[in-house]
């Protein structure tokens, strides 16, 4: 991944085919996308004042991604030749090959997408999620209490535009993200659930990419990148070079086993993240055994989700062909507001971490100078896109991190005082 991102547009480039010639872009810059049989290879910036022909375009991806390129030679079984404007045309794609088999055989997924007023947002991302190559799946719209549209009649929308019968439904869950989540999966019909926000747009493969890494019944979730939709400002810019939704995990499928955890990144450690809301699937299995999401969490209850998930004894994925792609927020007081959200929910996640397992106490006191190195380590050298001085963790604000437990108490003990419990019930099934 680059390790700054500017304004810039954004183009995705598939090497199996000719190279196309890149258009001048508004702001000079363009953002490429580069895949190799659908397989991602790396982002890169170039030039584009003038725009730019394949063979500079080939030229330049050769020399900002030589090692990617070297690691997919030997995967698709490809001679190690040059990169020229004619791409990597090859047959007989081992790769392609596996992705068609799961998008034609995998296991059924339920695909649950809570929603609040956001009636636009999750038409365009339902149309993308039937488009996708996949066999057996059913989606499961969440309405977490919208007031912009009645969801029956969005619901009942959505099914006659795109043909679904009862591939398409609905469900109502008032009381917060994770309420809405709980309320997804316990309604779903599969033992498999995929998690997907209502503003994001899935990869055609995406159904087939999760399909294909549960195999393995030790697996109790996959996760994947969260890619920038658009970068139109330099409020989503700097966003992504603070490490956006994935915080750097790249282009690198990662197994968190066991042994991963030990000699790598522990659980209880979830930076960078194992995954984020909105692009992660889960075996049910896996959700029942944790009791699912935690519903006094109205930030990281994906990351403390992930965390119990592990800790119970199942093995995680991150899979770099899982991909959504997400429009930022677009001024800076929304992308500040999204950091300071990130402090305030890594606090109320450690603190649900301690109230559901007291005994965690001393193994999370351990990890308290890997924190703080990290915490210390600058993200960017020099400087912030306008001059200002960059904290070195701007997302993990200290103020934040220790309103998180005050946070985290209240939400817990208004739940207790409705008599919720801290967790919802299933849901109410909207008719059809």
């Amino acid at each position: 991944m680059p390790d700054h991102f500017t304004v810039a547009e954004i183009v995705e480039v598939d090497l199996s085919g000719p190279l196309p010639r890149l258009a001048r872009a508004a702001h000079g810059r363009t953002l490429v996308f580069v895949r190799l049989c659908h397989e991602p290879v790396g982002m890169l910036f170039v030039d584009t004042e003038a725009g730019l022909d394949p063979p500079a375009l080939a030229r330049a991806i050769s020399s900002q991604l030589p090692d990617r390129l070297r690691e997919m030679f030997g995967r698709h079984g490809i001679p190690v030749v040059p990169l020229t404007a004619d791409g990597l045309p090859h047959h007989d794609c081992g790769y392609l090959a596996r992705l068609s088999r799961a998008a034609a055989d995998g296991p059924p997924i339920s695909v649950i997408i809570p929603t609040l007023n956001g009636a636009d947002r999750l038409r365009r991302c339902v149309e993308h999620l039937f488009r996708s190559r996949y066999g057996i799946f059913e989606v499961l719209v969440v309405d977490n209490g919208s007031t912009d549209h009645q969801p029956e009649a969005l619901i009942s929308e959505l099914q006659a535009r795109f043909g679904t019968g009862d591939r398409l439904r609905g469900v109502t869950a008032p009381g917060g993200v994770a309420a809405a989540r709980n309320a997804g999966w316990r309604t779903a019909r599969y033992a498999l659930c995929a998690f997907i926000d209502d503003d994001e747009r899935p990869d055609p493969w995406w159904l087939a990419a999760i399909g294909q890494e549960f195999g393995a019944d030790e697996v109790g979730f996959v996760t994947g990148p969260i890619l920038p939709a658009e970068l139109e400002t330099e409020a989503q810019a700097t966003f992504e070079t603070f490490g956006g939704h994935s915080k750097g995990r790249g282009f690198a499928r990662t197994v968190f086993d066991a042994d991963y955890q030990r000699s790598v990144q522990p659980a209880m450690f979830p930076v960078p993240p194992f995954g984020a809301g909105g692009n992660m699937s889960f075996r049910r299995a896996a959700l029942e055994r944790i009791g699912g999401f935690d519903d006094a969490l109205r930030f990281s209850e994906d990351t403390l989700v992930l965390s119990e998930v592990l800790l119970s004894g199942w093995t995680g994925v991150y899979a770099p062909d899982m991909i959504v792609w997400h429009p930022h927020h677009r001024d800076d007081d929304g992308r500040a507001r999204q950091l300071g959200n990130y402090a305030v929910g890594l606090g109320m996640f450690y603190t649900a971490l301690l109230i559901r397992r007291p005994r965690r106490l001393l193994p999370l006191l351990m990890l308290a100078p890997r924190a703080l190195r990290y915490l210390r380590e600058p993200v960017t050298p020099g400087g912030g896109p306008k001059g200002e001085r960059v904290l070195a963790r701007p997302s993990m604000d200290v103020r934040g991190l220790l309103r998180g437990p005050q946070r985290y108490l209240r939400a817990r003990l208004a739940l207790l005082w409705s008599g919720r419990g801290g967790r919802l019930a299933a849901g109410r099934t909207l008719p059809r």
